[in-house]
């Protein structure tokens, strides 16, 4: 499955594309290519750098929980959550603190962000068959670091938050 997106870290951009045949026979010879900042960089089948659940993944994580925080859509945000998915946080106390969704969306005010400006970047996406993690770092405001760390599970053919740490 083609992608596009922006590698971490830096600013180089990354297409990803693979070339197969659709018979059963070339399935083991599909060839991938990378075009990094416009240089192509040609790859062999074991060197496949992204998984189409991995696109996936940096896909709905980007257009559902990054942009839903940047534009302050709770309900976008909640499109890619379970509905038991809670926010987790250490406070200051060390102590933990649990917040539920609809805790969450109660002191989400779109007319009132914490931000003027929120940059992102993913990370890492770690991932074994149904289950990922995706690190988020935010940068806030120009100067102030957040990292969010999602747990995914694929459910129904669907990748979805299960539970958001927060630091």
């Amino acid at each position: 499955m083609p992608g596009r997106f922006p590698s971490s870290p830096g600013n180089a951009t990354v297409d990803i594309a693979s070339f197969g045949g659709d018979h059963e026979e070339n399935r083991d010879s599909i060839c991938s290519c990378a075009c990094v900042n416009g240089h192509f960089v040609g790859l062999q089948p074991d060197e496949v750098v992204v998984s189409t659940d991995e696109l996936l993944i940096r896909n709905v994580v980007t257009e559902l929980y990054i942009k839903g925080l940047r534009i302050r859509d709770f309900e976008l945000m909640r499109t890619i959550c379970i509905p038991e998915t809670v926010l987790m946080s250490a406070g200051r106390d060390n102590t933990l603190h649990l917040t539920t969704l609809d805790k969450w969306s109660e002191r989400f005010d779109p007319q009132n962000p914490p931000f003027t400006t929120l940059e992102s970047s993913i990370v890492k996406i770690d991932r074994e068959g149904t289950a990922a993690q995706v690190e988020i770092l935010f940068i806030v405001d120009g100067t102030r670091r957040v990292t969010d760390f999602l747990n995914l599970l694929k459910l129904d053919g669907r990748w979805r938050i299960v539970n958001i740490i927060d630091f």
